[in-house]
């Protein structure tokens, strides 16, 4: 017997039920990927980043690059 991760299950027939009502949305959702900290890292070397946190879990991430003011 094999397991099926309920979250694949949940996500699909939720994207399932907007597809008529929202086709381009769930186009968009569909070709998203989420990144890991290390990979956004890889991608902008050079930036800062903003973590988002809600109850100590790591949210979302944020590149940047601060702003620098000519003196």
């Amino acid at each position: 017997m094999f397991q099926v991760n309920s979250n694949y299950l949940d996500r699909h027939n939720l994207q399932k039920s907007w597809e008529k009502e929202l086709p381009v949305w769930t186009e968009m959702v569909r070709g998203t990927r989420v990144l890991s900290r290390n990979r956004m890292r890889e991608l902008f070397p050079d930036s800062k980043f903003y973590i988002e946190r809600k109850l100590l879990l790591e949210k979302s991430y944020a590149a940047y690059k601060p702003w620098k003011a000519d003196t």
